[in-house]
């Protein structure tokens, strides 16, 4: 799927098959990878998942290519790339609970604030995405030494090696929005009026 996905079709199918991974992750005692069957439920998924992903990379690529691209000095171009690393970060963290929770019930969950906002403060959570954070940079490091020892030849297996890494990712954060769930952290606030 993805050394085809340059036809466009296969690309929408792997990304359905990532957000059925987030939708079938919210059982817990699930611990096999979901079956590759109703392909047209996987490309609609796949569709969702892209539009959802323009969100976020909107913004990032405006933030960090434009002061590149309008060739403005050295010192704009650094701080604009540190602020979108920043704003990456920040923006990733909403958005995997944001399409983990649309995946699971619906677009219009999208606007349902209050949960999208508990998930995003719960620990578990936060936990998820700092685990896949560190497993990122290392999974990097290592992949960025393995092309260098090769000669620049490992960059032709890297596609295959990342397959796996998604499929990971995936499933991390859709245990992580199940487990936020399932185990509400209580709100600050509520604690200082019980009190």
């Amino acid at each position: 799927m993805t050394f085809t996905s340059i036809f466009i079709l296969p690309y929408f199918l792997y990304q359905g098959y990532l957000m059925r991974i987030l939708r079938e992750t919210k059982d817990v005692e699930n611990n096999s990878l979901p079956k590759w069957n109703n392909w047209g439920g996987l490309i609609k998924d796949g569709l969702i998942g892209f539009f959802l992903s323009l969100l976020i990379t909107i913004p990032i690529v405006i933030i960090t290519y434009i002061p590149i691209i309008g060739e403005m000095s050295f010192t704009v171009v650094i701080v604009t790339q540190l602020i979108g690393f920043v704003a990456s970060l920040v923006l990733y963290y909403i958005w995997f609970a944001l399409l983990t929770v649309v995946m699971r019930d619906g677009i219009s969950e999208m606007f349902n604030l209050h949960r999208i906002g508990s998930i995003l403060k719960s620990k578990e959570y936060l936990i998820g995405f700092l685990t896949l954070f560190v497993l990122g940079f290392v999974a990097g490091a290592i992949l960025g030494l393995f092309v260098l020892v090769t000669l620049g030849f490992g960059a032709l297996i890297i596609p295959i090696l990342i397959v796996p890494f998604n499929f990971l990712i995936f499933g991390l954060i859709g245990l992580a929005v199940t487990e936020s769930e399932q185990n509400p952290t209580e709100n600050i606030n509520n604690k200082k009026s019980n009190l």
